[in-house]
Order: C-alpha cells, then sequence, then structure tokens
C-alpha cells in the first residue's frame, strides 16, 4: 500500500474521528456528539496552523484516503542545536496497522523523521507507540 504524508486540513477531521472512534480507547467519544468531536479536531488543527510549536500530518492513499495520523510537538532543548519533536499521537486505522509496523520497526532510525520531522529544524526526540 503506497501513502504519502501531509500536513492536516480542516477537512481532514472527519477521518481523524473515525480512527479515534474506531480504537474504542477514548469515552469522551461516546458521550460527546460527532458534530461536537470533529469541531474539536478542527478546531485543534486551526490551531497547529496558528503555532508552529505543533503539527499534525495525515497518512493519506488513494484507495481509502486518510489510513492514520500523528501529533508532533516541537520543543526547545537549550543544550541541543535544534528543536525536538515530541510525538503524542500516532493512530493508524485498523485496516492499514501492517504498513505502519513496517515502517515503525524498520532499521533505518531515519525513516520516520522523514515523514514528520522538519529536517532542517529538528529530529525526533522520542515516541510512543501504541497497540
Amino acid at each position: 500500500m503506497n501513502f504519502t504524508i501531509r500536513k492536516a486540513k480542516e477537512s481532514d477531521a472527519q477521518a481523524i474521528f473515525n480512527i479515534i472512534r474506531e480504537l474504542g480507547w477514548f469515552a469522551w467519544v461516546n458521550l460527546t456528539s460527532d458534530e461536537t468531536n470533529i469541531t474539536q479536531i478542527q478546531q485543534h488543527i486551526t490551531q497547529c496552523d496558528q503555532n508552529d510549536s505543533h503539527s499534525i500530518y495525515v497518512a493519506e492513499n488513494t484507495e481509502n484516503g486518510i489510513i492514520g495520523y500523528i501529533a508532533v510537538h516541537w520543543l526547545p532543548c537549550p543544550f541541543l542545536p535544534k528543536l525536538q519533536g515530541y510525538i503524542s499521537e500516532l493512530f493508524v486505522q485498523k485496516a492499514a496497522r501492517g504498513l505502519s509496523n513496517r515502517c515503525i520497526r524498520s532499521k533505518n532510525p531515519r525513516m520516520f523523521s522523514t515523514y514528520v520531522a522538519k529536517p532542517q529544524r529538528a529530529r525526533i526526540l522520542s515516541t510512543r507507540i501504541l497497540p
């Protein structure tokens, strides 16, 4: 499965919400209307566009549309020359998870940073991969 990584747009909020709902991990998803959840995700995407210290990226393919997303927080570290990226969320649709596992388990430590980092200004400091 081929996919591309790009910055999230407000119009991606429904697809991101579908991924979150598919997980079934978060009670607030079921306690709040779909419209409210989607509006909240749109607001987060807008905040990321306005504030360069956070980014949301989506993985997209031509067959299924958006298959995953990642939230990255860019943190200054006084003893390092570049910002560090902290991944707080990395979720992939169940049907597309085999592809993401190959990327995560890659022997090339730069594979993820190629997709999600801004190489001229940051590198990935840590990740939290959830099943």
